[in-house]
């Protein structure tokens, strides 16, 4: 079972974001700018940095999926 939750995720992966998607990353790329104070592209930075990080997180079971 978990085979297939990857390979869903691996086909996702090479496709283009929606634009619902795009729109609520956006969401967070501007609250984090707003939060931390700094440019949006330094933003957009620390929600890239902070995805891959939950990636982990799920791949070690820490998050529920």
């Amino acid at each position: 079972m978990s085979d297939l939750y990857f390979e869903g995720v691996e086909e996702s992966v090479n496709e283009g974001a929606s634009s619902e998607e795009k729109r609520i990353v956006m969401l967070a790329v501007r609250k984090i700018a707003k939060y931390r104070g700094v440019p949006i592209d330094q933003s957009v930075v620390d929600v890239q940095r902070a995805a891959n990080e939950l990636e982990r997180d799920i791949q070690k079971g820490k998050v529920k999926k």
